[in-house]
């Protein structure tokens, strides 16, 4: 059985490579298949476990070892070795609603990475993400920008897209972007954030209701920009101990609650990779 799955994953990352593999990228290739074999076998993303799974592979040290220059190979190529596999998933998954999540989070050695990622089975899949020096928030706004646009491309054509983002996530360029791809927004913004409806501006804490009942807004400009229009939510469900603010170009309050729910799967991806040690350096 062990065999058997390792053949069947070979095989399919063969198919969905771009070209035919040889030389050098038929290694890479076979190392590739070891890294998701080994992971799927062992649920762990750390090298030793990883290792440790790998069937005929010799000593696990000189496996490591192995996993290790792979991942720091500057001739592993995105376009060969990732989009293939990202484009045949979302694919797959096109016929239903696609649900994207951005966020950012610190990782080993002082870094931040940026990360969009697809919900899939109530777990977060990386799409595509970006990694520098910094602490948390450490991403303009144009970096934002770039990396959805970098996104967009990998989307098969006519997909219904719903972006999930917290309040690191509301600058109204980021927004405008998501609006004009025809994809659907929810994300968290302040309490103190400004809204215009026809000349009157506001915080959107000034219309926080009692907790477990919510206030929806339609036809809101956002920021001293007046961008919209726009639909502010404050929702103070029984769960939470402070309510949550939220800013969508949907218009139903019960879709937008629905929808924003489910970004906090990518807590959970993060929280999996933490617990488990998470360190391919």
């Amino acid at each position: 059985m062990t065999k058997n799955i390792y053949r069947i994953l070979h095989k399919g990352l063969k198919k969905l490579h771009p070209y035919e593999a040889k030389g050098n990228e038929v290694r890479h290739l076979n190392t590739l298949t070891s890294f998701i074999f080994g992971i799927i076998k062992s649920s762990k993303v750390t090298l030793s476990e990883i290792a440790s799974e790998i069937p005929n592979s010799g000593k696990e040290e000189s496996l490591i070892m192995k996993l290790r220059r792979w991942v720091a190979n500057e001739n592993i190529e995105i376009e060969t070795y990732f989009l293939p596999f990202i484009q045949c998933l979302l694919q797959s998954i096109s016929n239903n609603t696609i649900v994207l999540v951005i966020d950012g989070s610190t990782v080993g050695r002082g870094c931040i990475t940026l990360m969009v990622s697809v919900i899939y089975k109530k777990r977060t899949l990386p799409l595509m993400w970006v990694t520098r020096k910094g602490g948390k928030g450490a991403f303009p706004e144009e970096m934002h920008v770039e990396i959805i646009r970098a996104v967009h491309e990998l989307i098969p054509t006519g997909c219904d897209i719903v972006v999930l983002g917290d309040g690191e996530f509301n600058g109204t360029n980021w927004l405008n972007t998501i609006n004009e791809f025809g994809w659907h927004y929810v994300c968290r913004t302040a309490k103190n954030s400004i809204f215009y409806e026809q000349d009157e501006r506001f915080k959107i804490e000034d219309t926080c209701p009692e907790k477990g009942n919510y206030v929806a807004i339609n036809n809101l400009k956002f920021t001293d920009n007046q961008y919209g229009p726009i639909t502010a939510v404050v929702w103070w469900d029984d769960k939470y101990k402070q309510p949550i603010y939220l800013v969508s170009n949907f218009e139903i309050y019960e879709e937008i609650c629905y929808w924003y729910q489910k970004r906090f799967y990518i807590e959970t991806m993060f929280s999996d990779y933490k617990s488990r040690g998470f360190n391919i350096t």
